[in-house]
């Protein structure tokens, strides 16, 4: 499934459509990124069970829904209200 993701020029305001595959990896971690922060931490690399008990336990404590909202708020994203007003204001 794809969805489509349409862009506005400042300048111009010319749409410009760009298709993104909604199964598309945007964040990652694999088992370098962990013993690296194992290294940094615990001056060691992990064993093959102290990294599987680390892999079962990680995502717990990865907030995505907050990072995601923080993003938002970052980038000052109206929501659909604002945008409508915004709309109704230009016309």
């Amino acid at each position: 499934m794809k969805s489509i993701l349409i862009l506005k020029n400042s300048k111009t305001f010319n749409e410009k459509i760009i298709t993104m595959k909604q199964t598309k990896i945007i964040y990652s971690l694999n088992i370098d990124d962990i013993q690296e922060i194992a290294e940094q931490d615990l001056e060691r690399e992990l064993t093959k069970e102290e990294l599987k008990k680390v892999i079962d336990l990680v995502p717990n404590y990865i907030k995505w829904a907050e990072a995601i909202s923080y993003t938002f708020m970052e980038l000052k994203l109206l929501t659909n209200d604002e945008l409508l007003e915004k709309k109704e204001k230009i016309k």
